[in-house]
């Protein structure tokens, strides 16, 4: 899932235009996405993952529903190609 959504973030795709309502279809975990976003920066530049706010992780870690949980990844992955992050 945080592949699908950060690769249409980086085709250009807005975070509001990303298909929330299908892909809550699919099975959800907040914990899962917020260590893969983790890991995903860690992987890039080293001054990347500064750009990543302690409270959405914390947020996208505790939410509950998958909607809301996709959303801020979307918002999160969007703010960290705009900061011109590698895909």
């Amino acid at each position: 899932m945080f592949h699908l959504i950060r690769d249409l973030l980086y085709t250009g795709v807005k975070p509001g235009s990303v298909a929330i309502d299908l892909i809550t279809q699919l099975p959800f975990s907040g914990p899962v996405l917020a260590w893969r976003l983790l890991l995903w920066l860690d992987r890039r530049r080293p001054q990347d993952i500064d750009l990543v706010a302690a409270r959405d992780i914390h947020r996208l870690a505790t939410e509950e529903h998958a909607a809301t949980g996709y959303s801020v990844l979307a918002r999160a992955v969007s703010d960290l190609r705009a900061a011109d992050v590698p895909r």
